[in-house]
């Protein structure tokens, strides 16, 4: 267990490796990290703790295999597949261990990529064929409802999960590529949105592998061709890294910096090194990274914390000094601080342009552009132009 705000290491409270699945419990008269075994046993341990208490025992049939474990609004969801009858069972729980008797319900569904809507008391899931979503709503220890919609408007192929909300929240996100619609209708005609991508300079990025918004920002775990071409596999094969975008002041704005996102792709640096998922922590987003030997959490800092009025990544991705101070309504210097150490200024204070664009720091941060390009998005119009007639610096089909 890592506790990211102390940057430490708790104390183990596990050695053994029989792990089905676990899930954790926020609510702060709980806040417990639940644990569910093979041999059936539904452990919890509070967050602070460092002695296991078995909540109760789950007792499947003997062709059972236990498979994954949700909490929903304090109730345990867990799922396991009867491997005598090909179906796919769920029993619930309450907090306390109580409930799960009588028989479990049998649906087409697989949550262990799942997504929790709390509001809704939903979990979304995927088909076991892999070519729908559907959802089970909980209340108390009973499943109210499970719905595994076909819909006649599309066809739906290879569906990975996980499943992710979108960052309005009125949307599902479904690895590798596709977007639906949250409300989920029966024999909706048109269930499927755009499929979604991402497109960073004259590469896009049409395929994910996990999905988080969290202080501002979009990140998003993306593959990409090493060498630079478009996303699938290319002459080096397919790396992946993360990618984050910040949330667009105002995205329907007719203003190209209201509706303009800063991206920042961190790549990888080894074939052999995969980013695992994505973590929302205090000010900042944490990536859990493989690599042959480690477990990393890498943190991208998502706060501003000279207060001035650029966030800390974008600072530290374009090398720039985040404790430094330029005024965001002025872009002047705070000469009582100490100044950026890449930017000398003029005589009233103006910052002196790193890329010699006229697009002061701010400037280039509010509008998506990179303070050390003149052109950011090598369409052949430099930044300063682009903002000045409304066309976006960072998308070379706008111009």
């Amino acid at each position: 267990r890592y506790n990211y705000a102390a940057d430490t290491f708790a104390s183990a409270v596990l050695t053994s490796a029989d792990i089905v699945d676990m899930a954790y419990d926020d609510v702060d008269t709980r806040n417990r990290l639940y644990i569910l075994r093979n041999d059936g046993r539904l452990q919890h341990v509070g967050i602070n703790g460092s002695t296991l208490s078995v909540l109760t025992t789950v007792t499947v049939g003997a062709a059972e295999q236990l498979q994954a474990l949700k909490v929903v609004n304090g109730t345990l969801l867990v799922q396991s597949f009867d491997t005598s009858t090909n179906n796919t069972l769920f029993r619930t729980f309450s907090d306390t261990g109580t409930g799960g008797s009588g028989n479990p319900r049998t649906f087409d569904l697989d949550v262990r990529e799942g997504l929790i809507d709390t509001v809704t008391g939903r979990v979304y899931g995927l088909r076991r064929d892999r070519s729908d979503i559907g959802y089970i709503s909980v209340a108390g220890t009973t499943i109210q409802q499970a719905e595994t919609p076909v819909y006649s408007g599309g066809t739906f192929t290879g569906l990975q999960g996980p499943i992710r909300l979108s960052n309005k929240a009125d949307q599902l996100i479904v690895a590798p590529n596709y977007q639906f619609r949250k409300d989920l209708l029966i024999n909706d005609a048109n269930p499927e949105l755009p499929r979604w991508s991402v497109r960073m300079g004259r590469t896009q990025y049409s395929s994910l592998r996990d999905y988080l918004v969290h202080g501002g920002h979009e990140a998003i775990v993306v593959d990409f061709a090493t060498d630079g071409s478009a996303s699938g596999p290319g002459a080096n094969g397919v790396r992946n890294g993360l990618l984050a975008l910040s949330l667009a002041a105002n995205p329907a704005s007719s203003k190209v910096c209201e509706r303009s996102q800063n991206q920042y792709l961190n790549p990888l640096h080894s074939t052999n090194h995969r980013v695992l998922g994505l973590l929302g922590a205090p000010n900042a987003i944490l990536a859990v990274t493989k690599t042959q030997s480690h477990y990393v959490f890498n943190r991208l800092a998502s706060s501003d914390a000279d207060g001035d009025g650029l966030s800390d990544l974008f600072e530290r991705y374009y090398g720039l000094n985040p404790t430094s101070h330029i005024n965001p309504v002025t872009g002047l210097v705070d000469l009582s601080r100490p100044n950026d150490r890449f930017t000398s200024f003029d005589a009233d204070g103006r910052v002196v342009y790193l890329d010699e664009d006229s697009l002061t720091h701010i400037e280039e941060f509010r509008c998506g552009s990179n303070p050390r390009s003149t052109d950011t998005d090598g369409d052949g119009w430099n930044d300063d132009y682009e903002v000045r007639n409304n066309t976006s610096p960072s998308d070379p089909f706008d111009f």
